[in-house]
């Protein structure tokens, strides 16, 4: 990838003019387009499409997250979004949208522990699988950096009571 302009409008009039200037995006139809927005990116979505925006402008990172999603696809326990193109004109990547259950805190409240469990329980399973979809050589052959380190760690391990006991025995002993 040789794109490094980075999408500056990054509201939904803005995404929306940067994939009608997209090649790949001419087929898409955006009529119903929303815009989410998360910590590191915005994404505009479809009834069937993500077209993720990064809100960084590193192209390096972004090349790392192409990477990172094309190295982990089939070997984690969930689907994994599978990038159908990138942008030739703004830094953006798209791939068909992956539908599932939404997560609604106030249905997790009013669950039933059994419910609570197996959602954690699946949680736990993509947890536990992250680690062996990576070599050591992985890492750095992938450009993957550490954003982790003793808060997150922390905050992992004062939630451990919440997860399957055999799960959180064998984290405890690693």
């Amino acid at each position: 990838m040789t794109v490094t302009t980075f999408l500056e409008d990054l509201f939904l009039g803005g995404m929306l003019a940067a994939i009608a200037n997209e090649p790949a995006a001419r087929s898409l139809d955006a009529s119903a387009a929303i815009r989410r927005e998360g910590c590191e990116s915005v994404v505009l979505e479809t009834p069937n499409w993500i077209i993720l925006f990064p809100r960084h402008r590193d192209t390096a990172r972004f090349e790392t997250e192409l990477a990172v999603l094309t190295h982990v696809r089939g070997r984690l326990p969930v689907q994994t979004p599978d990038v159908v193109w990138t942008g030739d004109h703004t830094c953006c990547m798209a791939y068909p949208k992956i539908t599932g259950t939404d997560f609604i805190p106030q249905h997790w409240h009013a669950a039933t522990s059994v419910e609570r469990q197996r959602l954690t329980g699946s949680l736990a399973d993509l947890l536990s699988a992250w680690p062996d979809a990576f070599t050591t050589a992985d890492i750095p052959q992938l450009g993957i950096s550490s954003i982790g380190g003793p808060p997150y760690l922390g905050q992992l391990t004062a939630t451990l009571a919440n997860f399957p006991q055999q799960l959180a025995r064998a984290s405890r002993s690693s």
